[in-house]
């Protein structure tokens, strides 16, 4: 990589850069492995963007809120730089016309087109590694193992952007997790946009439990991204209990109304997300079962609301994450009248916020006396530092325990960060 000019006889002046992102720890991971790598072929990495000679910025285009914070996110940027700024990411992939009237951005839609246009070696086709350097300010590391999604939900535009199914090699990726765990790291969080999926497009398709298996006690802890309800099953999920990993899933299920799902294309049913966390509960010790839910889809009627409701309030979860219903152009559901909007809508996703606020303060109560072993974070609060739990449990540590490290503690109402989502 080239730098600036310097004075006249001096050497070049290293390029500065510094790079941010919105979206999921997918797209994080990419954009930190980007500035990583451009740092490691001569550029220095700079404080902000205002210090920046090229800023990085990784964008989301899961929604159409997301969508326009990762724009606005760049013309904020703009405004306070005279950085060369590249744009990647989902947004620059699927609605590149999104950033017109910005001046002065490259759009480089890939990571690769990110790495030939910051002037750096890019020998990667197909998947692009990634996993978090010890400098980072991260305490737990990402492990890219698997990008793209075959699946075509109704209202996802993550294919259009991210295309199929691909996995990283079994051996890179243990390549990759040995360096990181001897690092430092004591836990790392294998990412994915469908990670369920993993190895089906490798020679012999082997499956998650596989990876998770070659992976297991070699220095550091595994946790799993979110994992697609249809990409499970039984024998799946105990050998992923056995395996060790944390005993924290989050299934991105979206609705409990088996003519909603239908109407989504997702390929399972209200009975199966039953079956499944039966499941869960019969192979691990106490789970934390996160999961998303979407209300307002096309079809979502006050019946299906209530169905989806119902459902919730059954079964045992550590919390929701809840998103209304948007629709993204190029989707099965562009185009159809959604389930609920305006006030109707914001009176759903109370509901479901207020549910989640409360299946959380039932779960962590059910923790109490409870011996966890909890990663220690940077994160402080009124002298006391954070961490979270196997589980994903914020918990209060003192202040000596040093970041990155792993200390066992018994969980009380006074060391629980309640107010912690």
């Amino acid at each position: 990589m080239e730098g600036r000019e310097g004075a006249q006889g001096a050497p070049p002046i290293p390029v500065a850069a510094w790079g941010t992102c919105t979206g999921c720890r997918l797209a994080a991971s990419e954009a930190e492995e980007l500035l990583a790598r451009i740092v490691e072929n001569g550029a220095v990495s700079a404080s902000g963007p205002s210090e920046a000679d090229l800023v990085i910025v990784g964008t989301c285009a899961v929604t159409a809120r997301a969508l326009s914070g990762s724009r606005k996110l760049v013309a904020s940027l703009r405004r306070s730089t005279d950085a060369r700024i590249i744009v990647t990411g989902c947004a620059a992939r699927y609605s590149p016309g999104s950033f017109e009237g910005v001046d002065g951005l490259v759009l480089a839609p890939r990571p690769g087109d990110v790495l030939d246009a910051a002037g750096v070696e890019n020998g990667e086709e197909g998947f692009f590694r990634c996993e978090t350097r010890p400098s980072c300010w991260r305490s737990r590391a990402l492990l890219k193992v698997q990008d793209g999604c075959d699946n075509r939900c109704g209202y996802c535009m993550v294919p259009l952007a991210r295309g199929g199914s691909r996995s990283l090699d079994p051996a890179q990726a243990v390549e990759s997790f040995d360096r990181l765990a001897t690092s430092g790291f004591r836990e790392v969080v294998l990412t994915g946009i469908d990670l369920a999926s993993w190895g089906g497009d490798l020679p012999g398709a082997p499956c998650l439990a596989d990876l998770v298996e070659a992976l297991a006690d070699r220095g550091a802890r595994i946790r799993l991204g979110s994992l697609e309800p249809m990409g499970l099953s039984r024998g799946l999920v105990a050998r992923l209990a056995r395996a060790g990993v944390c005993p924290h899933l989050h299934l991105p299920l979206q609705s409990a109304s088996d003519r909603v799902l239908k109407a989504m294309g997702r390929r399972f049913t209200r009975a199966g997300a039953i079956e499944l966390i039966e499941w869960l509960l019969e192979s691990f010790d106490s789970p934390a079962i996160g999961m998303d839910i979407m209300t307002g889809f096309p079809g979502e009627d006050e019946a299906a609301f209530e169905e989806t409701v119902g459902f919730l309030e059954k079964v045992p979860l550590a919390y929701l994450h809840v998103f209304p219903f948007s629709p993204r152009p190029g989707t099965a559901a562009w185009g159809a009248a959604p389930g609920a909007s305006g006030r109707k809508l914001s009176d759903r996703v109370r509901i479901l916020s207020g549910l989640s606020v409360r299946k959380r303060t039932e779960y962590r109560e059910s923790l109490l006396g409870k011996v966890s072993e909890v990663l220690v974070e940077q994160r402080q609060r009124s002298g006391r530092r954070l961490g979270l739990t196997e589980r994903y449990v914020p918990v209060a540590v003192p202040e000596e325990c040093a970041p990155g490290s792993v200390v066992r503690v018994e969980l009380t109402r006074e060391n629980m960060a309640w107010d912690i989502r």
